[in-house]
Formats: structure tokens, sequence, C-alpha cells
């Protein structure tokens, strides 16, 4: 039926059938699939298309699982931040549609998308030693603010970095999902934005349990309590969070596990390494 010379008879057959079925030739073969093309003798065909509708499944459960909004990376941030070595700090996502309403555009870098805070007294073992320190220092808590984002590019880097700025905690981080640390026009700027301010940048990975922090933030003694009171009383999570902080007892952290952001597992948030979404 096909002329099958040359080196490669079978990709021949191949490109025969194909073009053939293409042209609305009648075969004893039939397309079961479009990407990527599977083709197959009519006779099993219903039984391949049903194993490749298997097969297909799985992968439309990843797509489903695509970053639409900024808060779909916040699971991940959380993850990342308990289990980060510099970081080690509970978060808590701050709803800014749950403040109280003031005028248009008043509130538009007041909050931040996620609040962290590292209890430093609950690593120590030394009773004397936190004892001393409630005492006679101030108690061993760090505050972290987040600012996340879907992408970070040369284009929006310089607002995003300022939006972060306007945040008030010891330290604050700006997150970025996959930043390109390949683009040295991008990591030149985010490098003098942090040489001259201090904010952090984090580059959060989805596809793998690979986040980083590209850039340490610059650790400030005090934060900015004027701004700290506006939050407080505007957004009520945000109280609450600070009420958490305040009544936290390392000796019966269990206590407080509901009053932050649950920490999913990490088979959860990355099923298979290698596939990307």
């Amino acid at each position: 039926m096909f002329d099958c010379g040359g080196e490669t008879p079978h990709k021949s057959v191949n490109s025969y059938i194909y073009t053939a079925l293409n042209k609305g030739e009648e075969l004893p073969f039939k397309k079961v699939q479009e990407k990527p093309v599977l083709i197959a003798l009519k006779s099993t065909a219903k039984e391949l298309g049903l194993n490749a509708q298997k097969i297909s499944a799985p992968i439309a459960k990843i797509a489903h699982n695509k970053i639409v909004h900024e808060r779909d990376l916040h699971p991940f941030l959380t993850y990342m931040a308990i289990n980060n070595e510099n970081l080690k700090c509970y978060t808590k996502t701050i709803f800014h549609e749950e403040s109280s309403k003031s005028p248009k555009g008043m509130d538009r870098w007041l909050y931040p998308d996620m609040v962290g805070v590292r209890f430093l007294h609950a690593e120590w073992s030394n009773e004397n030693l936190i004892a001393f320190s409630k005492k006679f220092d101030t108690l061993p808590v760090k505050l972290v603010s987040f600012e996340l984002k879907k992408e970070i590019s040369v284009h929006n880097c310089r607002e995003c970095y300022f939006q972060a700025i306007s945040n008030s905690s010891n330290e604050g981080y700006l997150v970025g999902r996959h930043i390109d640390t390949h683009n040295p026009q991008l990591m030149d700027l985010l490098k003098r934005l942090h040489a001259s301010f201090g904010i952090g940048v984090i580059d959060l990975r989805t596809d793998e349990d690979k986040s980083a922090i590209l850039l340490n933030a610059k650790y400030k003694e005090k934060i900015d309590y004027t701004v700290a009171l506006e939050l407080s009383a505007k957004n009520e999570k945000f109280s609450g969070f600070l009420k958490s902080v305040v009544d936290y007892d390392p000796n019966h952290q269990h206590r407080y596990k509901d009053e932050f952001d649950e920490v999913k597992k990490k088979e959860e948030l990355y099923p298979n390494p290698s596939l990307s979404f």
C-alpha cells in the first residue's frame, strides 16, 4: 500500500499514515489522540483511548493547580518560612479586604501580604537565660513582613520593592515566584535596592522544594509602632496576630497551632518534583 523506501522505513510509514488520515482516506487506522499524536488500529482504538484518558487525568489535576492569584503562593511561603534556617517563623495571612474602609488609595501599601514571627526564646533550653532576657532585655521575638508577587521583573521591580519597604517589622522580604536569577539587569537592580533599604529578597519555588533567600533582610532593632498601631486598629487579623505573639508560651506550643497559617506537608505542595506548574 505504501512505498517504504529509504533508510528509515518506519518513519516513512508513520508519515504516510498521518498524511493519509488528514486527507480523509479510508485506512484501518484511527487517530485517538491529538497532542501528542497517537495513531492505532481501529480494532484497538477504543481501548487505547480509555488508557489515554487515564494517563491525562493526573496531568489535568496538576494544570488545575496553576498559580493564578498571589494568595496561591502563601502555602509555599508558609512551608519555607518555618523550615528555612534563617527564618524559622510562623506566618499569618493578612486579608486586607477585611480591614475597615478608608478613602480609596489611602491604604494601598499599608498592609503586608503576610506577617511572620520567630520566637527566639522558644529555641533556648536554659530557663535562667530566658528569665534574664525577660527582666533585663527585650523579649527575643522577631517580626517579619512579606510582600508576595507572582512575577518580579525589571519593569515592576522598583514598585514591588517600595511596597515591601512600607511595611513595618524587624525584617522585611519581597517574595517573587521563580525570580530570573540569570537576568543580570534584574539582579543588579535588586542588589542596589537592598544595599540602600535592606529589604530581603526570596525566590519562591512552586515546582520543587528549592525556595531560597537571595538577599538577607537587614535587621531593624525597632519596628514602626505608628504603622503597627494603624494596622492593628484597621485589621482584626493583624491585631489577633499581635495578641498571639504576646500570649505565646514555648512550653505549650500546640495551643497556638491554629492561630497561625497551616504548614502543609512537603508532599502536598510538591507531589511530583519533576513536573513544573
